[in-house]
């Protein structure tokens, strides 16, 4: 009876999976300037003792069906001062080389580089206005490559904005929070 059980949930499960156009599969992410919860000042902003340095990122578990990551940092926090989630580092569709992959602290990764929410195409470091933040470190595994703007034309993307317009891509995520301030 409960192999049945299990059976008819897994079933389900994958049923739902499809319906939601985001295929479940373990991906996992370490931000390694993220210690006790909080992130280390070195990937901060100057105004706040940092060198606008990303930290290091290591990709881990990768669906063997993935073909690119893309790595979003935002802040959720900005809102009440900025009127909209704040984009602090857009990376797309980064060629996957395995079943882990590092992107080295401080590095320009291959990929796609999109713009932050200042309109830089650089990681922009942490830089809250008004007390503590939580930013968002997060990555996707993709099945193919996501249509996205890059250079002059390119606008910043928000973990929600990235998977209401990829579900279909998508075929897991990872989220790291760490905070600042």
């Amino acid at each position: 009876m409960v192999k049945i059980m299990r059976h008819l949930l897994n079933i389900a499960l994958f049923g739902l999976s499809l319906f939601s156009g985001v295929v479940k599969a373990d991906v996992a992410i370490t931000v390694s300037g993220i210690q006790d919860g909080k992130i280390a000042s070195v990937h901060a902003c100057s105004k706040n003792g940092g060198k606008d340095l990303s930290p290091e990122i290591i990709v881990t578990e990768i669906p063997s069906e993935a073909k690119f990551v893309t790595v979003i940092v935002d802040d959720p926090d900005a809102r009440a001062v900025a009127g909209k989630t704040w984009v602090h580092w857009n990376i797309f569709n980064v060629p996957v080389t395995g079943s882990s992959m590092t992107f080295e602290e401080g590095s320009k990764p291959k990929g796609k580089v999109g713009k932050n929410s200042a309109g830089s195409s650089k990681y922009q470091g942490m830089c809250p206005p008004n007390g503590k933040h939580t930013y968002r470190f997060a990555v996707f595994t993709q099945s193919g490559e996501v249509k996205v703007k890059s250079g002059f034309t390119a606008t910043a993307v928000t973990i929600e904005d990235f998977e209401k317009k990829n579900k279909g891509s998508i075929l897991s995520k990872a989220v790291v929070t760490g905070d600042f301030g």
